[in-house]
């Protein structure tokens, strides 16, 4: 490394000035990252389950042993996000922008805005009725086989299946602020991962406060929530899409 990277470049902090025309999407990426991580580090420190560790550390083990498999049931959806959904729907989406761009005819730009429409509906129903049943499968899996000989937990097992639904609801919501930044909608993008962050801080606070029973549902609420909204505003989005890239070429 020291061989190649000789001295900094002067450009290292170039990029700095496209914040300003496109902060709204680090800021959506920030408050969605910052959205899965928020429920473990209100569970560290107020819930049950915290424990301090040589002064410093906060864990909350049951907690976040329960989160560390539960993410794991949604790499299935990520590989079909990656290899089928985005290659599909990609080619539909660059004959339509084309044919706004290079002035089709209104015939052309509504044949190819239903096709795209009809791509996006068939693979985002491919991808959620997929993940839900391996979410539904992994979760049997984890409770009966995995958890207990990895983690060994009965908090752990009992959670696993809380939030493996909300991750798999979690995850439906990336989807969504990905298409619609796809369409450069960010504005509204921005606002689902900052309601998503807000909902799952105040809903994992309140459902520790309500007792063991409840823990893991303030996840589960607020990714619920945030896909509901999420899918809310594609509908509504994608119905004029074309008003709005058109108003943009």
């Amino acid at each position: 490394m020291k061989e190649h990277f000789i001295k900094l470049t002067k450009n290292a902090f170039s990029f700095l000035p496209y914040f300003k025309n496109h902060y709204k999407l680090f800021l959506t990426n920030l408050f969605y990252t910052l959205s899965l991580f928020i429920h473990n580090i209100i569970f560290w420190k107020y819930s049950s389950f915290s424990s301090n560790i040589m002064g410093t550390y906060y864990v909350a083990q049951g907690y976040d042993t329960a989160s560390f498999f539960a993410v794991l049931t949604t790499i299935p959806a990520s590989i079909i996000f990656v290899v089928k959904f985005e290659t599909s729907f990609y080619e539909k989406y660059k004959i339509f922008c084309d044919s706004i761009a290079s002035g089709g005819s209104l015939k052309d730009i509504k044949l190819s805005k239903d096709r795209m429409i009809s791509t996006l509906k068939r693979e985002l129903t491919f991808i959620t009725q997929v993940q839900f049943i391996l979410t539904l499968i992994l979760s049997i899996i984890g409770v009966y086989v995995i958890l207990p000989i990895f983690a060994n937990d009965s908090h752990a097992i009992e959670l696993f299946v809380f939030l493996s639904i909300g991750f798999f609801l979690s995850y439906l919501t990336y989807i969504n602020i990905i298409i619609l930044i796809y369409f450069d909608i960010q504005r509204e993008s921005l606002i689902i991962a900052l309601i998503f962050l807000l909902m799952n801080t105040i809903f994992t606070y309140f459902s520790i406060k309500l007792g063991e029973d409840y823990y893991g549902l303030g996840y589960v609420v607020s990714s619920f929530i945030s896909y509901i909204l999420s899918i809310n505003i594609l509908n509504r989005e994608i119905k004029r899409i074309d008003y709005r890239l058109y108003s943009k070429a």
